[in-house]
């Protein structure tokens, strides 16, 4: 039997064309694409004319493309907050910490002239000033609709703003990034100290807030708002929805400490020489751990991963998938009960692989029919 070629393009057509819109309609974003919000703070190891190693701040190094500054694919800048406390408002229409028994790796390289604090005593009720705000550089390419009710709300005093999204604050915000850069250039970790403790305990209170995003999240997907642009696949939308569904497993994951330091582990891997542990913070933002990156068999490692992997049960924005890779990834450096808590991989997350192996699939039936 011979095939022709073009029942040959047909069928090769045929199956992409169906698996490109299983994937729009079902998968999530596993990285960060051109298109996306702003850089995730992933901190690289550069040297200091006349001292030591420091740190500085730059993109992402999973590949991250500064947004256009463009006319036609421009940058909406909103104005940072003036205040994140009060109740204020709710949009029109209204997403558990596992202790780790991991040993302590060998210690690692920081800033030891200037470590970072413990957390402050009391927590704050407000988040220092300036306050950066989350979503505050969105592309053209968003609806005017969807653009009108993110502005909504990151407006001063509104309730998104006083709950203030860490999960946000780390993949869509330039001003939480230019703080990051501040901080790690000069050693001064105060601002950012203060800031995650709010972070962790926002006001009114961290269960009315975990409420309350989860109603945003439903808004969000509403057609009226920004539910053509995700419907659409656009990159940026899905990014937000994320940040937005990752709401309580980043602001729980904000209060890791570690019980050697009493420090934060976010500050900790901020101060680290090498920027390995930081990746492992950007796992809910759909970034992978590069091939070439090692994190470290350290206490706080082992309490973020479990926190990871014990909230896949508890929601579908995180990547379980993403999070699973993470996890063996570690476990394969440090130990197989390293992280003892076991990923939830969802059918969704799983599907791309399915869709990968029946286009494998294809391709072998089609060589075969092409040799008869």
């Amino acid at each position: 039997m011979r095939l022709s070629l073009w029942g040959l393009a047909f069928i090769v057509a045929s199956v992409g064309s169906a698996t490109e819109r299983h994937h729009h309609s079902h998968s999530r974003p596993r990285g960060l694409p051109p298109e996306r919000l702003a850089p995730s703070p992933i901190p690289r190891h550069r040297p200091r004319q006349g001292s030591g190693a420091s740190l500085d701040v730059e993109t992402s190094a999973t590949g991250s493309v500064e947004p256009s500054t463009s006319t036609e694919k421009g940058i909406i800048t909103f104005s940072p907050s003036s205040s994140a406390s009060g109740d204020g408002g709710s949009p029109d229409s209204g997403s558990a910490v596992v202790s780790s028994s991991a040993p302590t790796s060998s210690s690692t390289a920081t800033r030891a002239d200037i470590p970072p604090p413990q957390p402050p005593t009391p927590i704050p009720t407000s988040a220092p000033q300036p306050v950066p705000t989350p979503l505050d550089a969105l592309s053209y390419s968003l609806s005017q609709s969807c653009l009108q009710y993110v502005g909504t709300l990151i407006a001063p005093s509104s309730k998104f703003m006083t709950c203030l999204p860490f999960s946000l604050l780390l993949s869509t915000s330039s001003a939480y990034k230019n703080q990051v850069s501040a901080a790690t250039r000069s050693g001064n970790w105060t601002f950012l100290n203060e800031l995650i403790a709010y972070t962790n305990s926002p006001q009114p209170s961290p269960a009315s807030c975990d409420q309350t995003f989860k109603s945003i999240l439903t808004a969000f997907a509403d057609k009226a708002n920004c539910g053509g642009d995700l419907g659409g696949g656009l990159a940026v939308a899905k990014q937000a929805q994320s940040g937005i569904g990752n709401y309580a497993v980043m602001r729980t994951a904000s209060g890791l400490v570690n019980p050697n330091t009493g420090v934060y582990c976010y500050l900790e891997a901020l101060a680290n020489v090498k920027p390995d542990d930081m990746y492992l913070w950007m796992l809910p933002s759909g970034n992978i751990i590069p091939t070439t990156s090692t994190p470290t068999c350290s206490p706080c490692s082992g309490l973020l991963m479990n926190h990871f992997a014990a909230w896949t049960a508890n929601t579908t924005s995180l990547n379980s998938t993403i999070v699973a890779s993470a996890v063996a990834t570690i476990n394969g450096k440090c130990g197989s009960s390293f992280i003892s808590t076991t990923p939830v991989v969802s059918s969704a997350h799983s599907r791309s692989r399915h869709d990968g192996l029946c286009l494998a699939f294809l391709s072998l039936l089609i060589g075969a029919l092409l040799h008869f």
